[in-house]
Formats: C-alpha cells, structure tokens, sequence
C-alpha cells in the first residue's frame, strides 16, 4: 500500500511539472507569434514609418496662428513634374489643409486634397513646394498654412466668381482662415488661354472678387508666366501696371518636361521666385 500510494504521488508531480512546462512553452509560442507579427507589420509600413513615427505624425497640428496661403490655377500649380527623392521630406513648420478641415504635416504631392483635382495619380511636384521651403529658410519660426486647390486643364472662366472652381477656393481658405491670415494668393494658369486677347480682364475681375470676398482689398496676388511665347504671358506680366499689390514671376529659364509642363528643376526655381516675389511686396 504504501508503495502504490508514493507512486501515484510521483506520478501527480510528474504530470503537475509537465503541465507547467506545456503552459510555459504555449506562453512563449503566443509571444513569438505576437512579436514577429508585429514585425511583419512594422516592416510593411511605407517608407519605412514606424507605428510610433506615424502616431506622432499624425498628431502633430499648428501651435500658432499660421501665414496662409491660397495656391490655385491649372496644371503647373496642380504639378505635373516628378518628385524626386530629395521632394519627399516634410516642408519645415508648414501644413497642408486636407479634406477634413484640418491640417496635416506639408509633403508631395501639395495638391492631394484639392476638391476639384483630377486623379491623385496625376498629383505630383509643383511651386508650392519650393515657394514654402524658402519662405521657411528666411523665418523658420513662422508656421506657414497651404490651401492648395488647383485644376489640370482649367481656363480662367471656370476660376470667375460663381464658377466652381472659384467658389470652391473661396470656400476652403474661408475656412482656413480660423487658423490663420492670408498673406497672398500665388496663381499659376494661362495654358488653356494662351492666345486668349482678353485675359487680362478677366484675370482682374478674378483677382478684384477674391479680395472683396474676403474682405482684403490689399490681398498680395502673384501670378506666374507660362512656358513659351504667347500673349497670355504679356498680359501677366503687364497685370501690376493696372493692379496694385499685384506682381508676376518670370518663366524664363524654366526648363520643361513638354510643351507645357516645367519639370522638377523648373518647378523648384518657380516657387523661389514666388516666394521672392513675395518678399520684394513686403519690403
């Protein structure tokens, strides 16, 4: 009897080790599992973001009130050039409002979150880019805001008060305007009207009816010339003679990509000059 009874308490500690032994090696399979999903999840983030990166990206906003500034016209201002790996960083101190009405950290392509763009494929390096970096290197400390709304193929009737594109862009910076002030509105279009003999007019009635809808009659307005020798770009150039707070940045030198889209290079110097354009108005 009292062999039986010390074996069957050998045999309970047996079995009572066994199991603790299973528990321990299930415990450490679950955390294997776990970990290399993680992994397997962390390493298929894009552009090798971790989780921890994202979250802070995601959450940073504006700590000021931020310059603003209304990008619109066609395709140049829309971008059509490449954006190159040395494009693909976040523009320091500078938002983008995204289509929540809010605002998320400034990257390529600018015009993502247009209401009236074409297909995001499309969407790649315009001005707005470059114009922001150099208004950051002059004054790092200054938030900068973009409302980038701009329409590939657009003519300059369809950016006409009451027109879509034009209220839409109205709408949106009205909207940012809670964040911020207007500083300019930079304006890149004329391909669609190149041999238009009216433009001018219509340029200034647009540029006249921005200001009076948004209560700034001393609005900055830049305007940029297009690729090639046509009248539109006479007409730009000739806009500060009959506006005030009006200037206009030259295309020459551009290089393009076509006809009539500048490519990275060219699109990088035409933002510089709208930001230098910019400047020269404030002195």
């Amino acid at each position: 009897t009292s062999f039986i009874s010390t074996n069957r308490d050998f045999i309970e500690i047996r079995q009572r080790k066994n199991m603790k032994c299973g528990i321990s090696l299930l415990l450490v399979s679950i955390v294997t599992i776990l970990s290399l999903t993680a992994y397997s999840f962390e390493a298929s983030k894009p552009n090798g973001i971790s989780l921890d990166q994202e979250a802070l990206l995601e959450k940073q906003s504006p700590t000021q009130k931020m310059d603003l500034y209304l990008l619109i016209g066609q395709s140049n201002m829309a971008g059509r050039a490449k954006v190159l790996h040395t494009h693909q960083d976040t523009i320091p101190n500078c938002f983008l409002f995204n289509d929540q009405g809010d605002w998320t950290p400034a990257t390529n392509p600018l015009n993502r979150y247009s209401t009236v763009r074409k297909g995001l494929s499309m969407q790649k390096l315009g001005p707005g880019y470059s114009f922001a970096m150099k208004l950051n290197e002059v004054n790092p400390e200054q938030t900068i805001g973009l409302v980038v709304n701009a329409l590939g193929g657009s003519k300059i009737g369809s950016w006409q008060k009451g027109q879509r594109l034009y209220q839409e862009a109205l709408s949106r910076i009205q909207a940012a305007l809670a964040y911020g002030e207007l500083k300019a509105i930079l304006w890149h279009q004329g391909e669609a009207n190149c041999d238009d003999a009216d433009y001018l007019v219509h340029l200034i009635q647009m540029i006249s009816d921005f200001r009076r809808d948004l209560n700034r009659p001393y609005l900055p307005f830049i305007v940029g010339q297009i690729n090639g020798e046509y009248p539109v770009n006479a007409q730009l150039m000739d806009l500060p003679n009959h506006l005030p707070f009006t200037a206009c940045v030259s295309s020459a030198g551009l290089q393009t990509q076509d006809k009539w889209h500048f490519n990275s290079k060219g699109q990088i110097l035409l933002g510089q000059r709208y930001a230098t354009a910019l400047q020269s108005m404030s002195e």
